[in-house]
Order: C-alpha cells, then structure tokens, then sequence
C-alpha cells in the first residue's frame, strides 16, 4: 500500500500504500484512545446464488509476476531470507515465484483455488521488545483486526499472544506480525499462503506506521493477514484506490467477473483494495465479509 495525497475542488484525501511515501510533510492523525466496532451494520442475507460467481471473480484475479523486485529480509529471528516483492505489498520465496510465472491463466487459477488455508487454528505471534517490537498503537491494532476476522464466526479461528523475537517463539506460530525497521514509510508487506495448506507466515510493518492510530494500523495489519490467508487486491483491475496512474495488477485471460449484487466498479471501502484511506476505520466492508465467509 502506498501513501499518498490528492487535491480535489472542495477536499484533500490522504491515500496510504505500502510501499512508500510521497509527502513526508503530511499531518498524522491523532491516537484514538477508545474505538468502536460494529460489526452488524450490514445483515449479511444467505445468498446462495454468489457462490459460483463469487469464486470465478476470486480465480479470475492474478499478479503481474514479470518484473518482481529481490530482496534481502532479516527476520525477527535474526534469519535472512531472499524475497520477490510483486504488487508493492505481496512478497514470494523463490520457489513460489518460479511456480507462479509457470502457470497459464486457468493454471493458476486452478492452483489458487486448491492452495487455500487448510488449517482451521492459526496461532498469531505479535512481536514485542526491540526494534521489531510493536508499538502500542500497532498492538492494538492488531488485536483488532484479529478480532475483526473472529467476529465473522469462520471455518478458521485466530489466536493470538504476544511475545519476544526468539526464534524458539517463531517456530511455534504460524503468522508472525512485526515492525520492520528497514523501511520507513506507511504500510506494510506480507505473501500468499503455501502449498502445504499454511498461511503466509511473515507480516511486516513498516516504521512509517509509527505515528498511526491504532486504527489505520488495523487497517494495515488486517490487509496484511489476509494476503496470509490468500486475499488479493480487490481492486487488482486499476488500483482506483491509490488515485494515480497505477496499471493493471494483471489478470487471468477469462477477466474478472463481477459479482452479482456488487457493485460495477471497485468496492471503496474494502480493506483488501491496494491503497488505504487517512480515514479509514479499520473494519471489513460488506463485501470483504460476503467473500470471507464463502472462502471460510
């Protein structure tokens, strides 16, 4: 997700990302010491008729992985890791990579629909002490993310502690959040589940995401966990959410199909759109949670 800003006749609306910041001068929100959540402000109806469009509009979307930026990933643990980063926020091993850019469109569309989260406890380790400590802003924000994913009664349960960066710890948990010093701007970054039915175990928060709400690190950290579980950017199709001249993320050679019910163009409030609101609320949309509930 990037962070951005955009003048329009009557507003300014501040636009965040993960990958980097184009106004350093940018106001910061204040904290926000009490948050209400809502979790009912929309009556999900049992709408079995989405299902087959709902999941065609899920395998139709992709990545571009043609021209992925490496790099070197020091982890909590003290372990180094090569990464692709692909999309400005999805990182891939070398492996998953190389398998990615060798499928045809209904290859991978085939794939992603078979290499879903198998695992129905997920145990998330929250960093805490040193520099990949999170602060507490970002600890609450993601308790309330976590809770934000509990909230919608799923197939999968979310567990999470908090603790130090000891690779004995790390072992034992199958997402890891933590705040990543070597980048400095608003956001984060995080992959797509592996083969073996585990999420993606790594959410990196970037040091930009210090002086943010709790809120907006909801927001940020709950993105995150859903690329682990296997989301991808509901506005892959142009990035409208980042207001520039962002191209296709790509997609498969069927489209993307719409879903019934939905709206024509991208969803505004989705969590998983690729750019991110100065106001956002931290929540689910509608949709997100349609789509979290047919996936879980």
């Amino acid at each position: 997700m990037k962070h951005t800003f955009i003048l329009f006749i009557l507003c300014a609306v501040g636009v965040f990302s993960s990958c980097e910041s184009d106004n350093e001068g940018l106001a910061n929100p204040q904290p926000v010491e009490e948050v209400t959540h809502d979790y009912n402000d929309h009556q999900d109806a049992d709408r079995p008729e989405l299902h087959d469009a709902l999941l065609a509009h899920i395998q139709s979307q992709t990545e571009d992985y043609s021209n992925p930026i490496r790099q070197e990933v020091t982890r909590p643990d003290g372990t180094v890791e090569t990464v692709y980063v692909v999309s400005d926020d999805i990182e891939m091993t070398k492996e998953q990579l190389k398998l990615y850019q060798s499928f045809s469109g209904d290859d991978e569309k085939q794939y992603r629909t078979n290499n879903r989260v198998t695992k129905r406890t997920i145990k998330i380790l929250g960093s805490t002490g040193g520099s990949d400590g999170l602060n507490a802003e970002q600890q609450r924000g993601l308790r309330y993310a976590v809770a934000n994913y509990n909230a919608l009664n799923l197939t999968i349960d979310l567990e999470l502690e908090f603790g130090n960066k000891s690779w004995w710890n790390n072992l034992f948990y199958d997402i890891v959040v933590y705040r990543d010093d070597s980048e400095s701007t608003a956001g984060g970054r995080a992959g797509f589940p592996y083969n073996n039915g585990n999420p993606y175990k790594w959410v990196r928060i970037f040091t930009g995401m210090d002086n943010e709400d709790s809120q907006a690190n909801e927001h940020v950290i709950g993105h995150e966990i859903g690329h682990c579980l296997g989301l991808r950017h509901t506005d892959f199709f142009d990035r409208s959410s980042c207001n520039r001249g962002f191209s296709n993320e790509g997609q498969s050679s069927s489209g993307a199909q719409r879903i019934p019910g939905t709206p024509a163009g991208y969803d505004t409030d989705s969590q998983m759109n690729a750019c991110w609101p100065s106001d956002t609320d931290g929540e689910f949309s509608y949709y997100d949670r349609v789509a979290l509930r047919w996936l879980f």
